[in-house]
């Protein structure tokens, strides 16, 4: 379990949009994961939930604002697996972020890509949802204006269309969720730059939320 604590260091502004994406929650559990730190950087970033790292406490989940859109980033996806999402706080967490991307649109369509139980949450949360492959990126992103996906899957080079396209979405008013195991992907990377080369690292990093090569802590053997 994974006590919820909201960034001392929040302005006004994003001190409101924690309260929106936590309403209703106070903890989370992410069974059999070890979530990874994301870092915050830039104005329009913040944090939303940190726990943990040894003596000290890092991100897991941050939140940005960019262009015209929202990026909310999550530092595992166990956090919206099944047997996560059984929990009733990760539930609301889940439909509070796919709320608070879509910043006030009337029906959005939320594309899914490699998360089934979220798509299930957020239709019956009335929702309509469109289960999408990365292979649909950027193709259908017109179809959609909100996308929950993991980060290690764009971006792969420099020259990604799916990481350009995914900017500019967010940048005309989408609302992007990714969520990446970032310590993972350096263990089967090695000698790779996680802060410079991991997928969803070139796409966030100019929004402000970059993901870690660290650990945060469990705080209950749960997970």
């Amino acid at each position: 379990l994974l006590l919820l604590t909201l960034s001392q260091a929040a302005t006004l502004a994003a001190s409101e949009d924690v309260d929106a994406l936590l309403q209703g929650t106070r903890l989370l559990v992410a069974p059999g994961c070890i979530p990874a730190a994301v870092i915050v950087s830039g104005d329009q970033a913040f944090v939303v939930a940190t726990a943990r790292t040894g003596k000290y406490r890092a991100p897991f989940l941050a939140a940005a604002h960019y262009g015209k859109g929202r990026l909310f980033a999550a530092g595992h996806g166990g956090f919206f697996g099944g047997a996560a999402l059984k929990s009733v706080d990760n539930r609301q967490l889940t439909e509070n972020i796919a709320k608070w991307l879509a910043a006030g649109k009337t029906d959005p369509v939320v594309g899914v890509i490699g998360l089934p139980d979220v798509a299930t949450v957020l239709r019956e949360a009335g929702y309509k949802v469109l289960a999408l492959t990365e292979a649909d990126v950027p193709a259908k992103l017109n179809q959609v204006q909100g996308l929950f996906g993991p980060a290690q899957s764009f971006g792969r080079t420099t020259t990604s269309p799916a990481a350009a396209a995914l900017t500019e979405f967010v940048r005309q008013g989408g609302g992007l969720f990714l969520h990446a195991c970032s310590w993972g992907w350096q263990q089967l990377n090695p000698g790779r730059d996680v802060r410079t080369e991991m997928g969803g690292n070139r796409i966030c990093a100019p929004m402000g939320i970059t993901w870690a090569d660290a650990m945060v802590d469990e705080t209950d053997p749960k997970g």
